[in-house]
């Protein structure tokens, strides 16, 4: 651990120093500064040795000593820094198990804070309506060979400062085979159709208003009956709906998981009429929450011009465990990971560690690898594709993890934390006036690169599913198996985003490219379904972008070439497809091929152009509204660093740029 700036540099003149020391009056009190902000820094006023040092050096900082009697005492002083650095590393590791400790609330921990009255409240709440609901019968003796099921309360703090107690069915490893049902009640929301959703609700100029049924886990009776000392049942999981509300004519989207819901329609009257016949229904009260901020883990920022979707509150949430991450450096256009072509194949046939090194490492990091791949693979799935690729290809080492694999792991954890404000954005055709302005993202850009003069970038309608699909054959040493990208947008931001190994390995990289366009088209098929069912129907088939010739001819003639006949049969449903009018592949150069990010790590050059455009950083043309004589975009220039404030008059072609140093 480092000592505060400054201490070095006072502590090296006068270490051997005993009786008296010569310094400015300047010195010594930067040097008293430093102490205080390093114990602040490190100690544990708990701890015995914490609480000595402390001491010392509050006895000899008192104002009532003159300066040149405490001057005196600073060599004492300085001896104990050589203390300190080593009970800072002690404080420091008790601190991480601390933090470790805190994830976890138990009732034994909380019945000694002197909040344990709030959380005991909770409990009763939670009991309360489960004996409104009529959840628990009356006491009986168990009927013979029944299983008890061991409760228990867990404990949480909402994002609003709300304190919450549940009461759970023991899952502790001592208790498997206890509980007597085979299947669960609360499945997870499909992310895919969740970012249909918000894209949806873009494409319709609507609003999202969301709600909290707050007590999910007693509504519906289990099929079973269940003994135990307690029980609780549950109601499954929905998704996307849309209907003729109430015969008015006006389609209501509904999106929920398990507790929560959200309910995206025309005017906030329409949504409180859904929220109030819910409530009608429900046996405790259903909680507005208004506006939607947040949903499922996700931010949601609704305003004038666009959604935007994005994990600020969720990545600061999980690296406030991992203090490690402020003695990284923090670069200005970074990326998850290195791309040059010696490190990923190191990464490739890098030597796992043994048992033993891997625990040590472990412990001496303050976390788990498996720990860290779950923590960002969360965020990946539901918003930040740019990590994707790595997030993916870290992911194939969980069980045989070397060194530089924790490496790699902590540089994409600190990529996020730096990256936390990156989002979706989903763009509204027109202004919705309900909603605030805000402004327009500013984006990292290569000067170059100018989207507005690419073709296979133009986006003219919100309601129109457009993609790209790309493959990197055969890039990994160890197994050699290509990897396919699929990048599906509406809006003007991404609701579909895949990285995925192919299951078998490709003998060219024809039959890599159209294996991977054949995945492609299945998700455009579900999301045709999807859009379908939502009111938002592909009446055109949709454009797949693919940078392969060879793929594209497989695809357009309608029969396999001589390279490719060995190739499974079902794949050429892609033709078939092609024939129907479901899709058209249609040719991008390889360069503007934003699915190629999620094939394989790539640099700064390429990176910022392809996740700008894909995340919806770039305005559609359809957004640049004609109800303003001027559209405005930030662009951050990679080559010259400074901003351009570019203004596109709506009364010609012609482009004004105005440059801020």
């Amino acid at each position: 651990m480092t000592l505060p700036s400054g201490i070095y540099q006072l502590m090296a003149p006068h270490a051997h120093q005993t009786r008296s020391i010569n310094i400015k009056k300047e010195e010594f009190t930067n040097l008293v500064d430093a102490l205080y902000a390093f114990l602040d820094l490190v100690l544990d006023p708990s701890t015995y040795k914490s609480c000595l040092l402390a001491g010392v050096i509050s006895e000899y900082m008192k104002p009532s000593r003159d300066t040149s009697e405490r001057i005196t005492h600073v060599a004492r002083l300085t001896k104990l820094l050589g203390q300190i650095v080593e009970v800072s590393s002690m404080a420091f590791k008790r601190r991480r198990t601390m933090l470790k400790k805190q994830r976890k609330l138990t009732r034994k921990v909380l019945q000694e804070l002197d909040t344990w009255e709030e959380w005991e409240a909770q409990e009763f709440k939670q009991l309360d309506d489960y004996d409104a609901q009529d959840t628990f019968g009356p006491p009986q003796d168990p009927p013979p060979g029944a299983n008890l099921l061991s409760l228990l309360w867990v404990y949480l703090v909402k994002d609003d400062g709300r304190k919450k107690a549940r009461c759970v069915c023991n899952g502790a490893k001592n208790r498997r085979g206890s509980v007597t049902l085979a299947e669960t009640y609360a499945s997870a929301l499909e992310q895919h159709a969740s970012q249909v959703f918000w894209a949806s609700t873009a494409v319709n100029n609507w609003t999202a208003i969301g709600a909290d049924a707050t007590n999910a886990f007693a509504e519906a009776g289990a099929r079973l009956h269940l003994y135990t000392y307690t029980v609780i049942s549950n109601f499954g999981t929905g998704t996307i709906v849309v209907k003729d509300y109430k015969g008015t004519g006006k389609s209501v989207l509904f999106l929920k998981q398990v507790d929560d819901f959200t309910i995206s329609c025309e005017t906030k009257d329409i949504a409180e009429d859904v929220i109030a016949s819910i409530d009608s229904k429900m046996s405790i009260k259903v909680k507005k929450l208004g506006l939607i901020s947040r949903f499922n883990g996700v931010d949601v920022l609704q305003t004038r011009d666009y959604i935007k979707i994005y994990n600020k509150t969720y990545i600061e949430k999980f690296c406030a465990h991992h203090p490690w991450l402020h003695d990284m450096n923090s670069a200005d256009f970074g990326i998850p990971m290195r791309s040059d072509n010696t490190y990923i194949r190191k990464l490739e046939e890098a030597d796992p560690l043994s048992d033993n090194d891997r625990a040590k490492l472990e412990k001496s990091l303050g976390f788990t690898y498996r720990q860290i791949i779950g923590e960002v693979i969360y965020a990946l799935t539901t918003c930040r594709l740019d990590i994707n690729f790595d997030a993916i290809k870290l992911s194939q080492y969980s069980a045989t993890p070397a060194k530089i694999h924790y490496d790699a792991a902590m540089r994409l954890v600190k990529y996020l934390y730096d990256t936390k404000d990156d989002r979706i954005y989903y763009w509204r055709q027109h202004q919705n006036p309900t909603l605030p302005p805000m402004p327009i993202p500013t984006i990292k850009h290569d000067g170059n690169y100018n989207d507005y003069d690419i073709p296979t970038r133009q986006q003219h309608c919100p309601n129109i599913l457009v993609g790209a699909t790309d493959s990197d054959h055969a890039g990994d040493v160890s197994h050699r198996k290509s990897v396919s990208g699929v990048v599906l947008k509406l809006a003007g931001g991404a609701v579909l985003y895949k990285t995925s190994y192919q299951q078998t390995i490709a003998q060219s990289c024809t039959e890599a490219e159209f294996t991977a366009a054949v995945d492609a088209v299945k998700y455009i098929l579900y999301l045709h379904t999807l859009l379908d069912e939502i009111g938002i129907p592909q009446h055109q088939a949709t454009t797949l972008y693919e940078d392969n010739q060879g793929a594209l001819i497989m695809a357009q003639a309608q029969k396999p070439t001589r390279q490719t006949r060995h190739m499974e049969t079902k794949y050429f449903g892609l033709q078939d497809w092609v024939k129907r009018d479901l899709v058209t592949l249609e040719r991008i150069n390889t360069s503007d091929n934003y699915s190629d990010a999620l094939t394989k790590a790539v640099g700064t050059t390429l990176f910022y152009p392809h996740m700008n455009f894909i995340m919806g950083k770039i305005v559609p043309e359809y957004a640049l509204h004609k109800d303003t004589n001027l559209s405005f975009r930030r662009i951050y220039d990679m080559n010259l660093s400074f901003l351009i404030h570019r203004f596109t008059s709506r009364e010609g072609d012609k482009e004004d740029m105005l440059v801020s140093m």
